[in-house]
């Protein structure tokens, strides 16, 4: 799965830390979730609702958020980014996943 990232500090911070080998565990009914080793920087973001294809991160449990489902505006909530392709792979996404980041 590709993702672009948006520009503010949250997405900057996770970038910063790639690449990373996580373990990747079903949350809820539409989402993926991991840890990142450090908690990302959310000065300068702001919280969103979270539609098919983003990642997010939600600060409070220090969790990046795949999602294949829908997810409405929660506190914590940041988005990151979105799918530009492979969308639909990530509701079979789980174990230990290589993230790395990839110039254009």
């Amino acid at each position: 799965i590709v993702f672009a990232r948006n520009d503010p500090s949250v997405p900057r911070s996770f970038y910063a830390q790639l690449p990373l080998t996580v373990d990747v565990e079903n949350y809820s009914n539409n989402e993926k979730t991991f840890q990142p080793p450090k908690k990302l920087d959310c000065s300068k973001a702001q919280e969103g609702a979270c539609p098919v294809g983003a990642i997010a991160y939600f600060s409070p449990w220090n969790n990046v958020c795949l999602y294949y489902g829908d997810a409405p505006r929660y506190s914590g909530l940041y988005v990151m980014g979105k799918a530009v392709s492979g969308t639909e792979q990530i509701r079979n996404i789980t174990g230990k996943v290589k993230i790395e980041a990839v110039r254009q």
